[in-house]
């Protein structure tokens, strides 16, 4: 994996004891190093998955209608996405246990990666402790894959 570059290395390790945040907006794994910048060990602190149930037993699903200001008419108002709102909501509750975590000096130094959309909302959800304790992102959509395959991917990614 990656993290702090070494001196003239070239290559990205991840210290010790750094966590890694690895979320899209349906799954949310959150990874330590426990073994050396050279040779790292990822171990799983806490995993989450969001099941999301049919748009119909999420709320309504036709868009609402509002009255036209100056006409007996009514327009219909674009419907929110239900399963976005969700999604939003998970990765909420993520970072509000992240920052639980940062308040009570559960790591020093994080890694996130999300795809970009994700990625966004999660730094939105960040207050600027939790920021500053980010020492990388990386823009990948990995949360599915096997915890093997996410040290790789992360490892191969350039400097940041």
């Amino acid at each position: 994996m990656v993290l702090a570059n070494e001196a003239g290395s070239g290559e990205m390790k991840i210290k010790k004891d750094t966590w890694v945040f690895v979320a899209d907006g349906s799954k949310a794994l959150i990874l330590e190093n426990q073994g050396t910048p050279m040779t790292p060990n990822l171990r799983v602190v806490r995993s989450a998955k969001l099941i999301t149930p049919p748009t119909r037993e999420l709320g309504r699903d036709r868009p609402g209608r509002m009255p036209d200001a100056s006409s007996p008419h009514r327009s219909g108002m674009e419907a929110p996405d239900l399963h976005e709102r969700e999604e939003e909501r998970f990765l909420s509750e993520q970072i509000d246990g992240l920052l639980a975590d940062r308040a009570n000096q559960k790591f020093k130094s994080l890694v996130v990666v999300a795809p970009p959309i994700a990625l966004g909302r999660i730094r939105k959800a960040m207050d600027e402790p939790l920021k500053s304790s980010v020492v990388a992102t990386f823009d990948k959509g990995i949360a599915h894959r096997p915890i093997e395959e996410i040290c790789s991917a992360v490892a191969e990614y350039p400097n940041p």
